[in-house]
């Protein structure tokens, strides 16, 4: 029964592909910063598109944005360790590769 056993050979019920389609052009690179000066900040450097939105919990937009020829993605992360590893997990899904996290040990600075 689901509820009182784990089977570590078996397949997922529901992953992140099951909630998230992989959006053409999604850039490899994914930043993302819980801080929402970090976010203000992106946005008022760099033109930002908005390629995508999380749909786990509250929409989180998912902005494409370009650094010296490289795409990137940014979105600010949910507050929490599995909210912020449910919405990777559907940032994976789109088609992101790389996600170097920053900002992220709840220290103010």
């Amino acid at each position: 029964m689901i509820i009182d056993s784990f089977e570590r050979s078996g397949e997922e019920i529901l992953t992140a592909r099951d909630i998230a389609n992989a959006v053409p052009g999604f850039p490899e690179t994914v930043l993302s910063a819980f801080s929402a000066k970090t976010t203000n900040l992106l946005t008022s450097l760099f033109p930002v598109e908005q390629i995508a939105a999380s749909q786990s919990g509250r929409p989180i937009p998912i902005w494409k944005f370009e650094v010296r020829g490289q795409a990137m993605a940014y979105y600010q992360s949910p507050i929490g360790g599995s909210a912020a590893a449910i919405v990777l997990e559907e940032v994976i899904a789109m088609g992101g590769e790389e996600a170097p996290l920053f900002r992220l040990s709840g220290v103010a600075g």
